[in-house]
């Protein structure tokens, strides 16, 4: 039963009719609950999360996410979590909720550098100095790109280079401080 509707959500949602795919995973939901199945409890809040994401309803994607966060904890499923506190900062940053965004983007950081997760280190950190710029504190903003710099040279992606670099030369122009904005664009 929960393959249908996982086949239905990936249909309906292809289709354009995300209405129609949550009315599935609701079902969904009803189901695994009644089952007692937090991995698939898990994968339903994640599915809907995405789908209110997705119709820009960031509330009731919040909600799901938060509840999803809390299986993946209870099933040690740090890769998941991973995944669901990179959405719930964006969901909490769509709506201006800045703090609540550090809060996640933080939390994700922490669970990266644990795992050793680089790629997602380094996102976090990219969005760590991002939501910085939102709140106005470009010094601290400065310092995650400096981290998400050093990372993407250890790792030697140079497009997270490049990006890095242009995100901390926007952030010392920001500051007024010219000259070091005029080396990182070298």
């Amino acid at each position: 039963m929960r393959s249908y509707h996982h086949q239905a959500l990936k249909v309906n949602t292809l289709a354009g009719n995300l209405k129609q795919a949550i009315e599935y995973q609701e079902q969904s939901l009803k189901l695994v609950q009644e089952l007692q199945d937090n991995w698939g409890i898990e994968q339903v809040l994640k599915n809907l999360g995405n789908a209110w994401y997705a119709l820009d309803n960031y509330p009731k994607a919040i909600a799901h996410y938060e509840q999803c966060v809390k299986v993946a904890r209870i099933l040690n499923n740090p890769r998941s979590a991973i995944q669901v506190l990179k959405n719930l900062g964006n969901a909490c940053y769509a709506t201006n909720d800045y703090g609540k965004a550090m809060t996640y983007y933080e939390e994700r950081l922490q669970l990266a550098r644990e795992l050793k997760d680089k790629r997602s280190e380094e996102q976090s950190l990219g969005s760590l100095g991002v939501t910085c710029e939102a709140l106005g504190d470009y010094s601290q903003a400065i310092k995650y790109y400096e981290q998400r710099l050093l990372l993407a040279r250890s790792i030697k992606d140079r497009r997270i280079e490049e990006q890095a670099l242009a995100s901390l030369k926007v952030a010392c122009y920001a500051l007024g401080d010219y000259a070091k904005a005029m080396q990182y664009q070298e």
